[in-house]
This record gives C-alpha cells, sequence and structure tokens, in this order.
C-alpha cells in the first residue's frame, strides 16, 4: 500500500509540473496605421538595408533590473521579434512621414540597423527604453553612425503600461533616426533637382 500511495504522489507531482505556462502576448503596434504618405515632392532616395537585433532580444519581453543585469519574462511575449517592429516603424517615419521615396536597388544610400535595448527598464517608476545603433553608408562613404536611446515613463506597473512606454520609445527613437537620415539624404540631392521635377510634371 505505501508502494502504491508512492506511485500516487510521484504521479500527482510529474503531472502538476507539467502543466504548460499560460503565456500572453503583447504588441507594442497600434492597430491603426498610417498609409497616407506626405503630400511633398521625395527629396532623396533611400534603402533600408539590414534591420537587426542583439541575440538577447527575442519573442520573450526583457525586463532590465539594474545597467548590468537583463532578463527575460517566462510567461509574457512579443507577437513579433523586436526587429520587426523598428523595421515597421522606420518605414513609415523615413517614407511615410518624410519626403523620402524608397529603392530597392541602385547607387542611393543604404541605412543599417541594430536594435540593442527594447526592455522595460525596473526602477522608481517603471520605464520602456529603445535604443537604435545605425550606421547610413552611400557607396563606400560612411555618411553617419550613432546611437539613439531613448526611455519613456510607463504610467503604472502593469504590462499594458509597459508595452506602451516602449512603443512610445520606439516611436521617438525611429523618428528621432529618421530626422537625421532624411536630412543628410536630402544635401546629397543635386541642386534645383524639386525644381525639375516640378517643371515635367
Amino acid at each position: 500500500m505505501r508502494v502504491l500511495a508512492c506511485l500516487v504522489l510521484a504521479g500527482c507531482a510529474l503531472t502538476s509540473r507539467s502543466k504548460p505556462p499560460e503565456y500572453r502576448y503583447f504588441t507594442p503596434e497600434r492597430a491603426e496605421r498610417s498609409t497616407t504618405r506626405t503630400p511633398e515632392e521625395p527629396r532623396g532616395e533611400l534603402k533600408i538595408g539590414r534591420v537587426s537585433a542583439s541575440e538577447h532580444l527575442r519573442f520573450a519581453i526583457e525586463h532590465r533590473d539594474s545597467p548590468i543585469e537583463i532578463a527575460p519574462y517566462h510567461t509574457l511575449r512579443w507577437t513579433e521579434l523586436p526587429d520587426s517592429y523598428v523595421h515597421h516603424a522606420l518605414l513609415r517615419a523615413l517614407f511615410d512621414e518624410r519626403p523620402l521615396q524608397q529603392a530597392v536597388s541602385g547607387n542611393v544610400p543604404t541605412l543599417d540597423v541594430d536594435v540593442t535595448a527594447f526592455e522595460e527598464v525596473r526602477s522608481t517608476r517603471p520605464t520602456g527604453r529603445v535604443a537604435l545603433s545605425y550606421v547610413l553608408q552611400n557607396g563606400s562613404t560612411v555618411l553617419l553612425r550613432g546611437t539613439i536611446a531613448i526611455d519613456r515613463p510607463a504610467a503604472s506597473a502593469d504590462i499594458e503600461a509597459v508595452v506602451a512606454a516602449i512603443r512610445a520609445a520606439m516611436t521617438a527613437a525611429t523618428s528621432e533616426l529618421a530626422d537625421r537620415v532624411a536630412d543628410a539624404v536630402e544635401k546629397l540631392a543635386p541642386p534645383g533637382t524639386e525644381q525639375q521635377q516640378a517643371a515635367s510634371r
């Protein structure tokens, strides 16, 4: 009987351990997406090159507990990889909201971006943080290189508020990067390009 009781208890323990975790999925993108193109004529062409993320930035939402420690939540997940969200946000910021024309080939400036932070920062007040390292090249010439790191406070410690703060940080970071890139690309445009385009219409 004792042996049978032990087997039953062991079976119950194994069953309880095998209960699958209840994952929750989040997206920092708003349901509504702007599809309205700026009425301005394009003042330069740009190609989006590589948009990638640091190895630790996967589907699990990350939280930073100190300047040197970062860890994933066990059951909180993104619906897409963080670099996908940044890629989408860059496309909107560069080509929907600024007068740039997207190119897929040709001898035009190319932007490469690494997402180095896409996380919650735990502090007195939870904060969303996004950091982008970028290089803008024109052929063999580096036009711009740098890093943009943006923090946005969360309204509360709830994960929904934290995701909203990360969204706000992503929007601000991609907008700032788009401003820098647009300014650099427009300076490359030959003088009189806008007047020539207007005359040809």
